[in-house]
C-alpha cells in the first residue's frame, strides 16, 4: 500500500512538473511563430519589390523597342525631326550619329532610358537609300 501512494506522488509530481514545462513550450512556440511571421513578410516584401522593378524595366524595354521600331519605318531625311520629337513625349534620349562606310552613308541611332537597375540602350543602323 505504501508503495502505491509514494507512485501516486510521484506521478502527482511529474504531472505538475509537465504542466509547468507546457507554458514554457506554449512560450517558445510563441516566439518561434513570431520570428518566423517577422520572415516571412520580410521576404514577401522583397519579392514585391523585385518583381515591382522588374516589371517598370520591361516595361522601359518595350518603350525602347516600340521607339526603335517607330524610327526603323521614318524617312532617311526626316530621321532627326522625328527623333526630337518622340524625345519630347517620353523619358527616352536619342543620339545620332552619321557615319560614312565606303560610299554609303548612314546614321547610328542610340536610344537610351535611365532606370534604376541601370541604363537601357538599343542601337538602331540606318542606311541612307541610294537612288
Amino acid at each position: 500500500m505504501n508503495e502505491n501512494l509514494v507512485k501516486t506522488r510521484l506521478i502527482r509530481i511529474d504531472h505538475r512538473r509537465r504542466q509547468g514545462f507546457l507554458l514554457v513550450e506554449m512560450l517558445v512556440a510563441m516566439a518561434f511563430l513570431a520570428v518566423a511571421t517577422g520572415v516571412a513578410l520580410r521576404t514577401h516584401r522583397a519579392i514585391n519589390e523585385y518583381d515591382r522593378s522588374a516589371t517598370e524595366r520591361l516595361r522601359q524595354q518595350l518603350v525602347l523597342e516600340n521607339l526603335a521600331q517607330q524610327l526603323s519605318s521614318v524617312a532617311f531625311s526626316d530621321m532627326e525631326s522625328t527623333a526630337v520629337e518622340l524625345t519630347d513625349n517620353t523619358e527616352v534620349e536619342i543620339e545620332i550619329d552619321p557615319f560614312e562606310s565606303g560610299a554609303t552613308r548612314g546614321l547610328h541611332l542610340v536610344v537610351r532610358v535611365d532606370t534604376a537597375g541601370g541604363p537601357l540602350n538599343h542601337h538602331l543602323w540606318r542606311l541612307e537609300s541610294r537612288q
